[in-house]
């Protein structure tokens, strides 16, 4: 999910960012969001976006950080 207005992606998530993000989360049936904010992060590209991965295209239904999300939860 990409911002329509320029937003650089080190900047903080605001409403409309989570309003968005809990749209996604409810067409889909099980989903993993994560937001990279900043090259710390991950982040590649300078513009806010954020990704929403279905659980069902992932190898084993699983993220490659499932395990220790699972052991923090």
């Amino acid at each position: 999910m990409i911002t329509k207005e320029p937003e650089s992606q080190g900047s903080r998530l605001n409403t409309k960012d989570f309003m968005a993000a809990l749209v996604a989360l409810k067409t889909l049936d099980e989903a993993f969001l994560c937001y990279d904010s900043g090259p710390t992060a991950g982040a590649t590209q300078n513009h806010k976006h954020l990704h929403v991965l279905p659980v069902k295209s992932l190898t084993n239904n699983k993220i490659h950080i499932h395990d220790r999300v699972m052991d923090a939860l």
